[in-house]
C-alpha cells in the first residue's frame, strides 16, 4: 500500500513538473561585481520554482553571497535554456550585472582562485506570491573572471 502510495505521488509531481532551465554567464570583471537573479514573477503561468544547483567559478579568490527577496530586478535580461525540448515555455526570468536589490542573505562563500565552487539549492523555492520572489548569486568586487551557472525545475 505505501509503495502504491509513493508510486501515485511521483507520478503526480511529474505530471506536475513544467520544465528544468539553466542560466550561464561568463564575466571578465574589473574591480566589479556580478549578480545573477533567477526571479518568478507574479504574472508567471509556473505556481512555483525549485532552484537545484549552481557552480561558481572564479579565476582570483572572490566571496560569493546567496540572496533572496531583493527589490525586483529589471535589467539585464539573460535568455534561460530549457534542457528538455518537451515542456513548456520558461516562466521565471533570470537577470546577469542584475539590479536587484540586496536580499536576505542566506549564505556567504569564498571561492578559491581557479577553481569551481558546486552547490546544492533544492532548499530554495520561489512561489508565485504578492511580489515577485528572487533568488540571486552575488560576487564580490574582482578583477578577474568569473562563471556562474544556476539550474532549477518550475511546477
Amino acid at each position: 500500500m505505501k509503495l502504491l502510495l509513493m508510486i501515485c505521488l511521483f507520478a503526480g509531481s511529474l505530471l506536475a513538473q513544467r520544465g528544468t532551465y539553466t542560466v550561464e554567464r561568463k564575466s571578465a570583471l574589473v574591480a566589479s561585481s556580478e549578480a545573477i537573479t533567477v526571479q518568478l514573477p507574479i504574472a508567471a503561468t509556473a505556481t512555483s520554482a525549485l532552484m537545484m544547483k549552481a557552480a561558481i567559478y572564479c579565476s582570483v579568490e572572490c566571496e560569493i553571497t546567496l540572496e533572496r527577496d531583493g527589490t525586483e530586478a529589471t535589467a539585464t535580461a539573460l535568455t534561460p535554456v530549457p534542457l528538455q525540448n518537451t515542456f513548456e515555455t520558461v516562466s521565471a526570468t533570470a537577470y546577469r550585472s542584475s539590479n536587484v536589490g540586496v536580499g536576505s542573505v542566506i549564505a556567504r562563500y569564498t571561492v578559491a582562485a581557479g577553481l569551481t565552487l558546486p552547490l546544492d539549492l533544492v532548499d530554495i523555492g520561489l512561489m508565485k506570491e504578492s511580489a515577485p520572489e528572487n533568488f540571486t548569486i552575488r560576487t564580490a568586487s574582482i578583477t578577474g573572471t568569473v562563471i556562474i551557472v544556476i539550474k532549477w525545475r518550475e511546477y
